[in-house]
């Protein structure tokens, strides 16, 4: 499955939850999103135990996850399950040393400030917007569990630190 039919194929279940969640039946809402659970706990523990056995294979099974890993598809499906093998921030890493050779061509660097699944927070030293959205494609790619990416810019930061003071003497 492309992205495209990924894409696709979600934007079929969102339409489908809505349908579900504008039925005029509390009792038919109930149950469709209790099934839904359900469903996801039974894929949850097959994925969970295919992971398991994978991993215990030893060097030919990390071979194997790396792979998977690797695979958009099959990152997302572990990412929705809460069982991604990466840690977000090694997983923004990594995409962060994969964009570098973009951000040099625009003669821009960035840094990791903080990361949490609720904010990313990118340090950045020049560039401008084409940056941002380099760097948003790359996090999201990496990381689409990620609710908000935070820029900040490092010289702007320091600037601001030093005028700081000034402003409260006023």
């Amino acid at each position: 499955m492309d992205n495209a039919q990924f894409h696709g194929r979600m934007q079929h279940i969102e339409e489908l939850i809505e349908a579900i969640q504008e039925h005029g039946n509390a009792v038919v809402r109930a149950s469709a999103a209790e099934m839904v659970r359900a469903l996801l706990d039974v894929h949850r523990a097959g994925l969970a135990e295919m992971l398991e056995q994978i991993s215990r294979q030893g060097e030919p099974g990390q071979t194997i996850l790396n792979g998977l890993v690797r695979d958009d598809l099959v990152s997302r499906l572990l990412l929705l399950h809460d069982l991604h093998p990466v840690d977000l921030e090694t997983r923004i890493q990594q995409a962060l040393d994969r964009a570098r050779p973009l951000l040099e061509m625009h003669d821009a660097d960035v840094r990791l400030a903080h990361a949490s699944h609720e904010a990313i927070q990118l340090q950045v030293k020049g560039g401008g917007e084409d940056v941002h959205k380099i760097l948003e494609n790359a996090i999201l790619a990496a990381a689409p569990d990620v609710l908000r990416i935070e820029f900040v810019d490092a010289d702007v930061r320091a600037a601001s630190r030093l005028s700081l003071p000034l402003a409260r003497g006023s």
